[in-house]
């Protein structure tokens, strides 16, 4: 086998369903007018790649936010000194665990005396139900009358209700003495300390004692131009599977996230012309952190059986696009294309090509038609692909949003 058919054959299989990488049409190669290549030079180094066909996904992207699923700011609902904070900033609580503790004795001391006015009054009541069987016996008896009958059994109800009132008084002092436990109302990461022990704090104060942040789920927040709107809320009426999201963060080792599409705002912005959506994520990894901006990708379909090629091929001619076709003689020929559009490092293609086909993907700017060509192997190093954003239906690039 010769040197070129090698490379051919290598590179046909470094890239599994036509797939290539992608910088948009031209990848940087403009359509030279013919004789550009060097007359006598021999044949000409260039970089190729098949026609494919594969299921090209429908993506949009942009700039997202991720935000906690719940931020819960603790405040104290009793009054006094902060004596102990009971939890390790930044760290993840419970729902339930004790986070503070304040001064408990003032709210001890009100139990305390509920419970002797309770204690006191039930005393009372015995005595007085007594009062009232002895008179019930004296008025059968014809000794005592029965107004006095009346008055004891009068004093005993009244007994009755005054501890209903020390009951309830005893549960409120309770419930204020609870609150100097001030417990985690959910699970979550908690923030550093806002106040610190040895302060006196006030019930129901403005100022937060820590926040507390869900961190698993989260959501992420974006805008995308109002042009997919109707576009989104198809895939949203149409039901089934829910509408997959992915999320990105910036930064060495991130890790890319996948979601679901949650909620599509119920207007459009009329200022910058987008739609707010809301996707949620189950983050168990904690790939996502409150606070983090993030690329959002966004699948709104998938095409089935599309005509794909490495973006890099399309060039722009006098005609429109074209690429070069290399055929079995060695031989680079321009055949003009209709691009569908542009998604990621793939072109998809409806006229001009068919797959298996071998066009050029880097080195055509030096090619004139008809031109012997060289296969040779990537630049090692070279970028298979711009890192460009991913364009959209009709070769529009999504506008990102923070």
């Amino acid at each position: 086998m010769s040197q070129p058919s090698r490379f051919l054959l290598a590179i046909a299989l470094a890239s599994p369903a036509g797939l290539f990488g992608a910088v948009g049409c031209g990848g940087g190669d403009a359509s030279p007018p013919p004789g550009a290549a060097k007359k006598g030079g021999g044949p000409v180094p260039v970089v190729v790649a098949q026609v494919g066909k594969s299921d090209v996904p429908l993506d949009v992207t942009a700039i997202g936010h991720v935000e906690a699923a719940a931020t819960v700011a603790i405040v104290p609902r009793a009054s006094g000194e902060l004596v102990e904070a009971r939890f390790v900033e930044g760290e993840r609580v419970e729902a339930g665990q004790t986070l503070f503790t304040i001064d408990p004795r003032p709210y001890q001391i009100a139990v305390d005396a509920a419970k002797a006015r309770l204690a006191r009054d039930q005393a009372q009541l015995r005595a007085a139900e007594l009062d009232a069987a002895r008179y019930r016996k004296l008025y059968s008896d014809k000794i005592a009358s029965e107004q006095k009958v009346e008055e004891v059994q009068a004093d005993a109800a009244t007994l009755r209700a005054t501890i209903q009132a020390d009951r309830a008084d005893l549960a409120s002092a309770e419930l204020a003495l609870s609150f100097t436990d001030v417990k985690a109302p959910l699970a979550g990461v908690a923030g550093p300390l806002l106040v610190f022990p040895g302060n006196v704090v006030k019930e129901n104060q403005a100022d937060a004692l820590v926040e507390l942040r869900v961190t698993a789920p989260v959501r992420v927040s974006f805008t995308l131009p109002e042009r997919y709107l109707a576009r989104v809320r198809d895939r949203v009426a149409a039901g089934g599977e829910a509408i997959e999201v992915a999320a990105t963060p910036e930064g060495d080792g991130a890790r890319t996230a996948r979601g679901a599409l949650a909620v599509v705002d119920n207007t459009v912005d009329p200022m910058t012309g987008t739609i707010r959506l809301l996707a949620t994520f189950p983050n168990d990894d904690q790939a996502l952190w409150p606070g983090q901006y993030v690329k959002v990708s966004l699948r709104l379909a998938l095409e089935k059986d599309r005509v794909v090629v490495d973006a890099r091929a399309v060039q722009d001619g006098q005609e429109g696009r074209f690429v070069y076709v290399v055929g079995d003689d060695g031989k680079a020929t321009p055949a003009n294309v209709e691009v569908g559009r542009v998604q990621g490092e793939v072109a998809t293609i409806t006229r001009g090509v068919e797959p298996g086909q071998t066009v050029v993907v880097d080195g055509a700017v030096r090619l004139r038609p008809g031109a012997q060509v060289k296969v040779v192997p990537p630049r090692k190093g070279a970028s298979t692909a711009s890192k460009g954003a991913e364009a959209a239906p009709d070769d529009e690039e999504p506008e990102a949003a923070q």
